[in-house]
């Protein structure tokens, strides 16, 4: 997060500022063949239901 705080175009985003962002990990979103963009969707959108829970 503090990666982002720090760069000029991600920095002056509100969102950022007050720490309300989710950081996906690049390494989840490696591969592109539509089975694994499926899953990947389907982690992401388990992932984001938890976040605040």
């Amino acid at each position: 997060m503090e990666d982002y705080k720090a760069d000029p175009i991600w920095g002056s985003l509100p969102a950022v500022n007050k720490g309300q962002m989710y950081v996906w990990p690049e390494e989840r979103s490696w591969y592109y063949d539509p089975l694994a963009v499926l899953a990947q969707t389907e982690e992401l959108a388990d992932w984001l239901s938890k976040k605040d829970r």
